[in-house]
This record gives C-alpha cells, sequence and structure tokens, in this order.
C-alpha cells in the first residue's frame, strides 16, 4: 500500500480519487483541488449541482476503472464500504481508502471540536457553536451539518484564518476510514443500537 504520509506531505499532483458526490465528496474535491491535486469525482449517478466545480476537477458519472489510477481514495459517508464493488477492487489494488474527515484534519491548521452519537448530536454542536462564534468569529461548523469540513478547511486555508475552530457533528459513517483523525475535544453523547443495516452488528457500530 502507497506511504499516506508521504501522499500528505506531497499533495501536489497525486492523483486523488474521491467516491461520491454529495456534500463530502464535493467539499474533498474543492480541498484537494485547492492543493494541487488532480482530483477525480466519481458518483454513481449525475448530479446537476456540479457543474458550479472547478474545470481542472475530472467528474465521472460512474465508478470506472479510472479510480484505480489513483494514489489516495477519499470516501464519502453515503458509500457502504462493505458492500461497494469499486471499493472491493480498490483495497485488491492496494490503494489508500480515507475518509473526508480524515482528509480534512490532514491540512487544518486550527483547533477541532467533534461530537459524535446515536441521538442529540446536532443540538449540542449548534450550541457549542453559538458560544465559541460569540468569541471567535471564524469559528465553523460542518460535519454531518450544513458545509463538510473539507470545504470549511478550504475557506481557513483560502482566506489565512487564523482564530478558526471547527466544531463538527460527526456520524457513524463519517467516521469509518479515519486514520490519524484526533480532535482537540471529542465528545460521544451516548450509543443506542443503530444503523446495523451498514455496520453489520453493534459491536462494529
Amino acid at each position: 500500500m502507497r506511504n499516506i504520509e508521504n501522499i500528505k506531505e506531497n499533495i501536489r499532483n497525486k492523483n486523488i480519487t474521491i467516491l461520491g458526490a454529495g456534500i463530502s465528496g464535493k467539499g474533498a474535491s474543492i480541498l484537494a483541488d485547492y492543493l494541487g491535486a488532480n482530483v477525480l469525482l466519481s458518483n454513481n449517478k449525475q448530479i446537476k449541482t456540479l457543474k458550479s466545480i472547478s474545470d481542472s476537477i475530472t467528474v465521472e458519472y460512474s465508478h470506472s476503472d479510472n479510480c484505480l489510477k489513483s494514489d489516495l481514495v477519499i470516501i464519502s459517508p453515503g458509500i457502504d464500504i462493505r458492500k461497494s464493488s469499486i471499493i472491493k477492487k480498490i483495497i485488491k489494488h492496494n490503494i489508500p481508502i480515507i475518509s473526508e474527515i480524515e482528509f480534512g484534519f490532514w491540512f487544518t491548521k486550527s483547533p477541532v471540536i467533534a461530537i459524535t452519537g446515536s441521538n442529540g448530536k446536532s443540538t449540542v454542536v449548534k450550541l457549542i457553536y453559538e458560544i465559541f462564534h460569540k468569541k471567535f468569529k471564524e469559528s465553523m461548523l460542518g460535519g454531518n451539518i450544513g458545509i463538510s469540513f473539507c470545504e470549511n478547511v478550504y475557506q481557513e486555508l483560502n482566506n489565512d484564518w487564523e482564530s478558526t475552530i471547527h466544531i463538527l457533528e460527526l456520524s457513524s459513517f463519517q467516521l469509518q476510514k479515519t486514520i490519524k483523525f484526533k480532535p482537540d475535544l471529542s465528545c460521544l453523547l451516548n450509543i443506542t443500537k443503530d444503523h446495523i443495516n451498514r455496520h453489520g452488528n453493534f459491536d462494529n457500530y
């Protein structure tokens, strides 16, 4: 498998595929493009809103074997890792796979507060955001609520903000394929039997 640290430190001109073109995938493609990577945004159906992204990002409306030419694959939370045929191919080719949350964490220069749990995440992150935003105007709310983490990191870097605090609502799907993600402050609110059809069993969840 390719060395992830090398990819992180030398992101420019690396071939990066983003699987899934929803909020997370679009945000990851914007950040990867800004950092100078060669970006393939791959989705399994056509999406009209993608017309607004940079011309330097290649968009495909099927998960073709072009995904297998990548140095790194970033997976959106909507894709079921256990069932996806393209993921199985990517694993066979020893291409590293990370989440959009992991990718954003690689490049942020700011503190991260992360909240997860089966219930109550949205209410808690909104309250935390309101508290921090009163003092730190560049604080940003993202993850499973509103704008993707990667798009917020892009805004942080592009505007050279120095007093950003990222407040993230994170689902169990977004936490899959995180490797070095280590928020400055994190909280698991609660955990009840949920998403078993996706994770297979409660232990995996």
